[in-house]
């Protein structure tokens, strides 16, 4: 595949709204070598490359959009569900320097903190109807219970073959084989709930089991 079916793979998908997006994407093909093309398209069918461009834009947009709660959690807006995200997926080095008692009660604290801040944001706007989490990181226990603790539903797997298998393919690229679970909190409960800031001066090394 060479640069000209590029640019028409990306004209082909390409909208009002997403136009501009699409034109610095544009700008960012013409600027590669022919050697580059060659190597990003190889064993890549057109179907292929277009999912890729797709994914690309998205991943534009989400970031566009992405609006920090705390320096662990952040949100996005899809329709009238926010969905709440980790700022850092990786939390393997934070579990290893708290263990796992004290990582847990530390995000849990930050996951509050987070919450508090988005009740405000809620309370300036009706038109958001649910904050949504969706994670393979729901296969710890710990994470499951002080989501449903801070009252989130029962959380559950998304299932292959369903309307959840979008986020399955989300976080399993390559040969990742990873479980996927979701869970959520209505506008009516998420308000009435109460959740605690996060003290300023604290340090993380409290948490320390």
């Amino acid at each position: 595949m060479d640069k000209s079916r590029i640019v028409e793979i990306l004209n082909s998908i390409k909208t009002e709204e997403n136009k501009e997006k699409i034109e610095n994407v544009l700008k960012k093909v013409d600027t590669l070598s022919d050697e580059s093309i060659e190597k990003i398209c190889a064993g890549k069918s057109e179907d292929d490359i277009k999912k890729i461009l797709e994914k690309r834009l998205l991943d534009i947009k989400k970031k566009e959009e992405r609006k920090d709660l705390n320096d662990m959690f952040y949100y996005g807006r899809d329709g009238n569900t926010v969905h709440i995200h980790l700022v850092e997926p990786d939390l393997h080095d934070m579990k290893d320097k708290l263990g796992a008692e004290g990582f847990f009660k530390y995000m849990k604290d930050k996951l509050e903190d987070a919450l508090a801040s988005l009740q405000d944001v809620f309370k300036q706007d009706e038109t958001m109807e649910e904050v949504f989490a969706v994670s393979p990181i729901f296969y710890h226990e710990g994470t499951r219970r002080m989501h449903e603790e801070l009252g989130f539903e029962k959380v559950q797997e998304c299932i292959p073959g369903t309307k959840t298998q979008m986020f399955i393919d989300m976080f399993n690229r390559g040969d990742k084989k990873r479980k996927v679970f979701y869970t959520r909190i209505k506008r009516e409960d998420f308000l009435e709930k109460t959740y605690g800031k996060y003290p300023e001066n604290r340090e993380d090394e409290e948490y320390i089991q």
